[in-house]
């Protein structure tokens, strides 16, 4: 996997779960991935940051793309990592991050999938 640190924009990670009481999606505070974080040494904060943004941005493909849903993600042994809420659907900032993740990835069909999600988003010029 590249490791290139050309992210211009600053992706925002929600973690969520389901309160099955209230029947809806909620923002997760407890089981914070990064727990002991600040007993890491800065090359360790990297990686770990770089994992985390992966999963995210990953997860969140899925559920665009509807390859799986929310609560498939959710039943995986990591829980929903994402790199958008589920609940108000992708904004454009948001794509745009993820665009940028998997260019630097150099996964380019994924790029071309995020593309045809919002093609007035990613318009090119002739």
């Amino acid at each position: 996997m590249p490791k290139n640190n050309s992210l211009k924009l600053h992706p925002i990670f929600r973690f969520f779960f389901i309160n099955f009481d209230t029947k809806k999606i909620e923002h997760m505070s407890v089981n914070d991935p990064l727990e002991n974080y600040d007993k890491l040494n800065e090359s360790q904060q990297w990686e770990a940051e770089q994992l985390i943004m992966d999963k995210a941005f990953r997860n969140s493909f899925l559920i665009v793309t509807k390859k799986k849903t929310f609560d498939e993600v959710m039943q995986s042994k990591n829980g929903a990592l994402l790199a958008h809420n589920p609940d108000e659907g992708i904004t454009d900032y948001e794509l745009e991050n993820m665009m940028q993740h998997f260019i630097d990835e150099e996964e380019y069909e994924k790029c071309a999938t995020i593309r045809d999600l919002n093609p007035k988003l990613f318009k090119t010029t002739k």
